[in-house]
């Protein structure tokens, strides 16, 4: 049997189509449970799933009292009943082979665990919601996570064939795993998922990329929403060195850190770091432009030259000051010597 686990809270505007989307796989329902762990929503989404769970005998409804994501998946771990665990999310839609692709993928390659790649779409679908969906999936919104990049000029996926051992939407892996690696740090808020791979890594698992495997993911697309989920993504980059023993980072999950520390220290030291600063912005407004243009004439329309720059400029800012905010928090609870006493690991 296998299992799938879907924490959620307040999410009936992308439900019912995630729902129907796994109801509607090509996957036995007869070899299928899907648990999905409410953090005690307050909108129509509970409402939902008991309406679902109530046509549909495959679907079980828990409760998550602390309504965290992290406590969420441990909750249905622990009840699940399947050899295979595959981890979805409310606010995505499945294709319609999502689940045997993920199972055929794990007894085909040998993996310990596999995932796909996300297709961002917008959740309200305006010129701006658009371009948020773009800019976070280019390398430029989000550096090298692979999973979520298209190409910059053309369409299609950034990365089109079989990588092992990088990042992929959500996970499908044997429940043994859970025994021998524990389950999720139930301290961890945003960055359990990169807590996660790295007590696989240190195990010697290997995790596979199937470009095949793929899902819509429904963007939070209203502007001050994603600003704010950038910033507790920024926030949740360096918080977990307070939690965890090990933590793996890529190079990109720092350098908007890294660009809104050096653009601070100028506002103290302009005399100083100038010219090495106006370069620095430079090159950042280059790049900006390069990929803008790339995005119009992919898109083939002008409008995104006016919203490219400044949701790319946002995204950046915003996720580079919660990732200062992370560091303070950190320094603050740990010192400043102490919180760089845990192992770094970039990959």
């Amino acid at each position: 049997m296998t299992s799938i686990i879907i924490p959620c809270r307040n999410e009936e505007e992308c439900l019912v189509e995630c729902l129907e989307s796994i109801l509607k796989n090509d996957y036995p329902q007869d070899r299928l449970e899907i648990i999905i762990i409410d953090g005690m929503s307050t909108d129509a989404t509970r409402g939902i799933l008991e309406e679902y769970a109530t046509q549909y005998s495959c679907i079980k409804v828990l409760g998550n009292p602390q309504q965290e994501q992290q406590v969420a998946l441990n909750i249905g771990i622990k009840s699940a009943r399947g050899d295979i665990i595959v981890r979805m999310d409310a606010h995505s839609r499945y294709k319609y082979d999502y689940i045997s692709e993920c199972v055929k993928a794990l007894e085909t390659y040998g993996a310990d665990n596999v995932g796909g790649r996300w297709i961002t779409v917008p959740r309200n679908d305006t010129l701006v919601g658009r371009s948020i969906c773009f800019a976070t999936s280019v390398s430029f919104g989000v550096g090298n996570a692979y999973y979520r990049l298209r190409r910059v000029f053309s369409s299609g996926p950034r990365l089109n064939k079989l990588r092992w051992d990088i990042n992929v939407a959500y996970f499908c892996c044997r429940r043994e795993i859970f025994d021998r690696i524990g389950l999720f740090n139930e301290q961890l808020d945003r960055s359990e998922d990169i807590d996660f791979r790295s007590r696989l890594t240190l195990e010697g698992y290997r995790t596979l990329f199937v470009p095949s495997i793929e899902c819509f993911y429904m963007m939070r697309t209203k502007f001050g929403d994603f600003l704010h989920h950038m910033f507790r993504n920024g926030k949740w980059v360096l918080m977990p060195l307070n939690y965890s023993p090990h933590i793996s980072f890529s190079i990109r999950h720092i350098v908007p850190f890294i660009f809104v520390f050096l653009g601070v220290g100028a506002l103290f030291f302009s005399s100083i770091s100038m010219y090495p600063i106006l370069i620095l912005l430079g090159s950042y407004a280059i790049t900006n432009l390069v990929y803008t243009m790339g995005i119009v004439y992919r898109e083939k329309d002008l409008r995104y030259m006016f919203t490219m720059p400044w949701v790319f400029l946002f995204l950046h800012i915003a996720y580079g000051l919660g990732s200062l905010a992370g560091l303070l928090w950190l320094i603050r609870h740990r010192g400043f010597l102490l919180c760089f006493k845990r192992k770094w690991t970039f990959r």
